[in-house]
């Protein structure tokens, strides 16, 4: 059986390397690494023995430290916003009850449409205007 020292240290090490090589801001991966370094801490807390009371109390520190930065790291973004963000949509009191009008900027609208290009939007368009057709009046 291998040494569970030299694994938990070994698995330290991989998990280090992993969370600096993480992009800030992708928060799906950051938040994995600080999984993994919370199972880390776990994994070695039956093993307390095997380390000194002060090697064991910095494992602990630095898994908290690691667990804060990529926790940190998940609001951050490698690239700064270089100019005011756009509204896409604002919201207008019609003065009745219920959910307030939402309307959507039609030149922001017209330009995704032209990024996105064929999609299924316009099939289900088709569609519905197919299937408006095919319903008896009544």
């Amino acid at each position: 059986m291998a040494d569970p020292l030299s694994n938990l240290c070994a698995v330290y090490t991989v998990l280090e390397t992993r969370a600096l090589c993480t992009q800030l801001g992708d928060t799906a991966r950051l938040r994995l690494q600080c999984d993994e370094a919370v199972r880390l801490l776990e994994s070695a807390e039956p093993h307390h023995n095997l380390f000194s009371p002060a090697e064991f109390a910095t494992l602990q520190q630095s898994i908290s430290t690691m667990s804060d930065r990529l926790d940190d790291a998940c609001h951050l973004s490698t690239d700064p916003q270089e100019g005011p963000s756009i509204t896409v949509v604002t919201h207008s009191s019609t003065g009745k009850c219920g959910r307030p009008k939402k309307d959507i900027n039609q030149t922001f609208r017209q330009e995704a449409l032209t990024l996105r290009g064929p999609s299924e939007w316009k099939i289900d368009e088709k569609r519905r205007q197919n299937s408006k057709s095919l319903l008896p009046h009544l």
